[in-house]
């Protein structure tokens, strides 16, 4: 519970100063310069072998990629149909490329196949650069919605910082890797920075005042529905694959969760360059929603799909009983299951 408390901490705190105490004109400029390093430092660090390593596991990584850019565009489509700007919102969430830390830190208390869940990750961030602005517009076309406006900021903030960050690796990335859990803490304090600059943007507007509390309550509630209906349809594609022999059951959590995440990093990179500036403010809540029904949910599930720990080396029923014999023998090796 601690560790939930902490994680979902500063997102209330980030929230409660966007609304409280608005950035103003500047919060447009901070916010652009938090999604410009933020994704110049993903692609500073990310190492050309993970992305080959990956394709070792095609069977996983085309299931994962599945469920993240057809599955969730498909239930965005249905979402969409909540009317207003909340189902704009919620297509938004769908069509968004999961999320890398989060999942990666659950596949690991799974005991699942983490060096599959990093690679699982560094995919979907990638191709949801291209992906997802290309299933929101056809998602959103499906049902004649309005144009989502110019791909300049995808493009200038973040694929050219991006494009960048690849160039800089085989320099850069060594040091930035080195640093452990102190690149993730640079990653959430860029997220927070982005929360606080979106809910100021929406604060600055009245956006908070003109929505009321049903549409926070809507967005939830949408939430919910897509998140277990990811739950659902990853956990039925893990058990049929497994069933064929297409993955192993180390690979199931992977599956599951990288699947069903989405990342508040592209999300709120994503809002205020792809969406109408009426819907962005509302988008940006819903990713944050969003984001803390996984992480909660998240933990429950994970140890509820978890795998059985290693059995130890040895145990007191293998222990070889010791030798009648008055003479001194070599002890023996208890043998360790396979």
């Amino acid at each position: 519970m601690s560790a939930l408390v902490s994680r979902v901490a500063p997102f209330v705190v980030a929230l409660a100063l966007g609304i409280a105490l608005p950035a103003g004109a500047w919060g447009e400029h901070l916010r652009v310069a938090a999604v410009v390093a933020m994704f110049f430092l993903y692609g500073a660090r990310l190492r050309p072998v993970d992305v080959w390593e990956g394709l070792k596991h095609w069977n996983l990584q085309t299931a994962t990629l599945v469920a993240t850019f057809v599955i969730g565009p498909l239930l965005g489509v249905v979402l969409h149909l909540v009317p207003g700007s909340v189902g704009v919102a919620l297509a938004f969430v769908a069509c968004l490329p999961s999320t890398a830390s989060s999942s990666v830190a659950l596949v690991g208390l799974t005991r699942g196949n983490s060096a599959a869940a990093v690679c699982a990750a560094a995919f979907s961030n990638t191709l949801g650069l291209f992906l997802a602005p290309v299933a929101l517009m056809l998602v959103l076309h499906v049902h004649g919605a309005g144009s989502l406006g110019s791909l300049q900021g995808v493009l200038l903030h973040l694929l050219l910082p991006f494009i960048v960050g690849l160039a800089v690796q085989p320099w850069l990335g060594p040091w930035l890797r080195g640093l452990g859990r102190k690149v993730a803490k640079i990653d959430l304090a860029a997220v927070l920075v982005l929360v606080y600059a979106s809910v100021s943007k929406a604060t600055g507007d009245g956006i908070w005042a003109a929505a009321g509390p049903l549409v926070i309550l809507e967005i939830a509630a949408g939430c919910a529905v897509l998140l277990a209906a990811l739950y659902a349809i990853t956990t039925a594609m893990a058990r049929a694959l497994r069933r064929h022999g297409r993955i192993s059951l180390a690979d199931s959590p992977v599956l599951v969760l990288c699947g069903s995440m989405k990342s508040i990093a592209v999300g709120a990179g994503l809002a205020y360059a792809l969406l109408p500036a009426d819907v962005a403010p509302v988008a940006t809540l819903a990713i944050i929603v969003y984001h803390q029904l996984q992480a909660a949910s998240g933990v429950v599930l994970a140890s509820h799909i978890a795998l059985p720990e290693p059995a130890a080396d040895a145990t007191p029923d293998a222990t070889p009983a010791p030798s009648a014999s008055p003479e001194p023998t070599a002890p023996r090796e208890a043998s360790v299951p396979a």
